[in-house]
């Protein structure tokens, strides 16, 4: 083997190990150990390198004078690094560049922590980053997939309530199947816990469990109960080994993230996560999404089933987020997506492949031009 060939080999076990520890980071959050956290801390990634915020800034203090000075943030979903927008004939963030001469960096980030608190670190490092530049009227453009997409608006949430500088320069925000409205597998997973964990206290063999518990502890020889050994051996084999084995998925299911548990219901800041956490999962606590007056969102899902109706549905989604979810129908919508003609679904695309689609970019761009 090569020189060149060992290096190629290295390099591919490296990232199929970091697309692993994103998988198992945004699937278990902060069960993982603290030493396989990955990332350790949400980054920048310039054209594949990590870079600082200075280091960013540097570079695009040198590219002024450049005929576009845009610079473009892209935000990834749950459970996959920044690789998410490379796809083997097409890149999002390239075909960008290429064709709009604007600068365009990645977003790393921890996909098992709240959303809020990526929301509020990409909001510092974005402010950090706008101190450091010479031309701090740069126009800001984000591209945020799925929980990238929640991500996005806390960043801004955060900025806005905080007075940070960066956040006037915001243009353009472009939210790629995010689940606005919560995402039905989540809900289905919380539904399945809840109903697990209680299960056991309705079923005819606790009562059968408890019942010879009593009869063997009534059973007395000699004014003593020698046969309450055998009713709890008889209540744990009836009763509580069956219980454990009816709840165990569900302490398994508990065992998802931090993250996970936000996609839930769409959760965006720390009161909406904590208010969910103290009042145990059972309704939402969802509260309206804050809009930008001077900030054009745009909104743009997939489906896996080719329907003909353009209007987005609850019965229509991607694989994982509903078209409904996506375009923020609901009570206190803020957005407006359809009714300002800033929604489009595109039949026949998973959610997976939205990042590295090519139909995706098409829409992207002749929104970015308007």
């Amino acid at each position: 083997m090569s020189y060149f060939q060992k290096n190629l080999a290295v390099d591919s076990i490296k990232k199929g190990t970091k697309i692993l520890l994103a998988g198992a980071n945004g699937l278990i959050g902060s069960n993982m150990p603290e030493k396989l956290n990955y990332p350790a801390e949400l980054g920048f990634r310039y054209q594949g390198k990590n870079v600082t915020y200075t280091e960013l800034a540097s570079i695009l203090n040198k590219q002024q004078g450049r005929k576009t000075q845009d610079l473009m943030v892209f935000i990834h979903g749950l459970m996959v690094d920044d690789s998410c927008w490379y796809g083997i004939n097409f890149n999002m963030p390239g075909a960008f560049e290429n064709n709009f001469g604007i600068s365009t960096v990645n977003i790393y980030y921890n996909t098992g922590r709240h959303v809020w608190q990526n929301g509020r670190d990409l909001a510092l490092a974005l402010e950090n980053l706008y101190g450091n530049l010479q031309d701090p009227n740069l126009k800001l453009h984000m591209v945020g997939f799925s929980m990238g997409g929640l991500v996005t608006h806390s960043t801004l949430s955060y900025a806005y309530e905080n007075n940070f500088n960066f956040i006037n320069q915001v243009d353009k925000v472009f939210l790629i199947a995010t689940p606005h409205r919560g995402a039905p597998l989540e809900q289905i997973a919380q539904g399945m816990r809840l109903l697990l964990n209680e299960l056991p206290e309705y079923l005819p063999f606790k009562f059968v469990g408890k019942g010879l518990k009593k009869i063997f502890q009534n059973i007395k020889i000699n004014d003593r109960s020698y046969l309450s050994p055998v009713g709890d051996t008889s209540d744990f084999f009836i009763r509580e080994l069956p219980s454990f084995y009816i709840r165990l998925p569900g302490y398994i299911v508990d065992f998802r993230s931090e993250g996970i548990l936000d996609l839930r219901y769409g959760y965006i800041s720390e009161e909406e996560s904590r208010q969910d956490q103290e009042e145990g999962g059972v309704k939402s606590c969802k509260k309206p999404i804050p809009a930008l007056p001077w900030i054009r969102y745009y909104a743009l899902t997939g489906s896996i089933f080719n329907l003909s109706a353009e209007d987005p549905s609850t019965l229509s989604n991607d694989g994982m987020v509903t078209s409904a979810s996506a375009a923020n129908i609901g009570p206190d919508d803020n957005f407006y997506f359809v009714e300002n003609h800033r929604y489009k679904r595109l039949p026949g695309l998973s959610h997976f492949v939205l990042p590295y689609s090519a139909k995706v970019y098409e829409v992207l761009s002749r929104w970015f031009e308007e």
